[in-house]
């Protein structure tokens, strides 16, 4: 018993390899031995390690190998024998072992040993030994050293997981203090029990005055009730963690949001003990949103009212047009009739000439350009309405066959593409998800764009392509027309732009309706040209 005392009060004060020295050399004692070791197993009994010798041991009778090396257990000698048959072994008579493998030369002799294996659930962990007592050993020496190595193993087991606990302590308390997030042990009673820096800054608050309050005293008013529901599902084993976004009221009176998620950790035996709170500071990312909401709301605005003003211009402007029209085509009729008054044979009118020329030249002339004028407003009018609806118009999405839509929009600029001289190629084009009369309109404005700017010197080819590009579907209309000078390549989308006004008949809206389209799909419209070479037009649709 003193002994055990001896090996105890040691260990509490010195090192785990000191204290087994002291445990073997209290078993010498104990047995009146010359040498001792204590060696541990491995879990698989497969290999030794050389944990320690004696004091006197090391000290000159062997040349001990190094401390913490292994040896399988196949190669051990005789004194193997106890990890073996699980029990204590006593050899009284060494020499005279049958099966002795014999000793390196840095060992001392050995006249007799007695060597102890420490089990633990049934499995041998640990063996200690001892050797060369003047007189045979005996059952009273079995006990001291099965005594004494149980302590060994018990003060190395206990150091041992006081060691893990106190490191796995460390790097916990080292990730706590360390985190970019707030983190928190709270009480049951919502009171913070521990606090790391990062959750000071975000709540502004030192460590000492938040243990002065509970979490209800800084979490905003209209935002405790749901965090109680939540907290009290946790503690009824409903969820095993939560997350919630709540707002904290910092000493200054300013909010800050945070997402908080939440843990319970319970005893071995199930009792609830502490939360675990880790906090993000998101008050950045509510901003943000709340500006997002902001300008989405004043877009939604700014895009209703430019609706109604598209639709109610349209409307106020054609109605009078509609009446200019008419009445400009009775005028063209009332000419028509004077005109035939003036020339018939027998009507004598002095001036008659200078009439005629009103009536058949200058009248009919500018009739002419009121019509001309009142179809090119009727046509920026419709194009105005059209702009308008497809951004409001309700999109059917499905599967297209893109490549027959293309076909049958090429078949339709047939004739056209034959007085130019021109030909239409399609390719085979990766299908996609889309509206199938808006993409249908897509082709018929890339094609017409193509034809409108060949270049009379050469045969036209016009190409229609397409291909998969990162899970979008990129369609080009190609051409080797006249091409776009770099300083209008930017503006080819905008409304009513025209690149020849002159020599284009169209108002600019086809390539500003594709851009529109395209938009509503969540893809894009670019271009490249280069100048008497050509022009490429592309739109990227998704494929799902």
């Amino acid at each position: 018993m003193r002994a055990k005392l001896r090996v105890l009060e040691f260990a509490a004060t010195h090192s785990l390899e000191e204290a087994i020295v002291v445990a073997i050399d209290e078993a010498e004692a104990l047995t009146g031995s010359g040498i001792g070791f204590f060696h541990f197993v491995d879990d698989g009994e497969q290999s030794l390690t050389l944990q320690a010798w004696s004091t006197q041991t090391a000290g000159g009778m062997c040349k001990t190998p190094n401390a913490g090396a292994h040896l399988p257990t196949s190669d051990a000698g005789v004194w193997g024998d106890a990890l073996t048959v699980r029990e204590p072994v006593i050899h009284n008579d060494y020499a005279g072992l049958p099966h002795r493998k014999g000793l390196p030369e840095w060992h001392t002799p050995v006249v007799r040993e007695l060597v102890a294996p420490v089990l633990r659930s049934g499995r041998v962990v640990a063996l200690m030994g001892v050797g060369n007592k003047p007189t045979d050993y005996a059952a009273v020496d079995v006990d001291a050293v099965v005594c004494l190595a149980n302590l060994a193993s018990d003060v190395f087991q206990t150091r041992r997981d006081a060691d893990r606990i106190r490191e796995s302590e460390d790097r916990l308390r080292g990730t706590f203090e360390q985190a970019a997030v707030g983190m928190a042990e709270v009480s049951l009673d919502r009171r913070w029990l521990r606090v790391n820096q990062r959750l000071c800054d975000i709540l502004g608050y030192s460590r000492a005055e938040l243990k002065e309050r509970t979490v209800e005293d800084l979490c905003h008013p209209e935002d405790r009730g749901a965090d109680s529901r939540l907290l009290s599902r946790l503690l009824a084993d409903e969820v095993q963690t939560y997350s919630i976004e709540q707002r904290y009221v910092r000493p200054d009176q300013s909010i800050v949001w945070a997402n908080r998620t939440t843990s319970l950790v319970r005893s071995p035996e199930g009792k609830p003990r502490y939360f675990v709170f880790v906090v993000e500071d998101i008050s950045a990312r509510k901003q943000a949103e709340d500006e997002a909401r902001r300008l989405n709301a004043e877009l939604d605005r700014r895009n209703c009212e430019l609706a109604q003003v598209i639709h109610v211009a349209s409307h106020d402007l054609r109605s009078p047009l509609m009446n200019v029209q008419g009445f400009s085509h009775e005028l063209q009729m009332s000419v028509d009739d004077l005109s035939s008054a003036l020339t018939y044979e027998g009507y004598r009118l002095t001036g008659k000439d200078r009439i005629s020329q009103i009536v058949l030249n200058d009248i009919p002339e500018s009739l002419r350009h009121v019509q001309s004028s009142v179809a090119a407003m009727d046509r920026l009018i419709r194009g105005l309405l059209t702009i308008s609806r497809l951004g409001r118009a309700a999109m059917q999405l499905e599967p297209l066959d893109v490549a027959g839509i293309a076909v049958e929009v090429a078949e339709g600029f047939e004739s056209q593409a034959r007085k130019l001289g021109a030909a239409i190629h399609v390719q085979d084009l990766p299908p996609c998800v889309g509206d199938a009369s808006m993409i249908r309109q897509v082709f018929v404005h890339l094609m017409d764009n193509a034809l409108k700017y060949l270049d009379p010197a050469r045969p036209g080819v016009i190409v229609v392509s397409g291909e998969v590009v990162d899970g979008e579907a990129v369609y080009t209309v190609e051409d080797n027309g006249i091409g776009i000078a770099a300083e209008h390549q930017d503006r080819v989308f905008e409304l009513y732009h025209r690149l020849n006004p002159r020599a284009d008949e169209g108002e600019g809206l086809g390539l500003s309706i594709t851009r529109t389209i395209i938009g509503r799909h969540q893809g894009r419209a670019w271009i490249t040209s280069r100048v008497g070479r050509g022009t490429r037009l592309s739109v990227s649709v998704p494929i799902s």
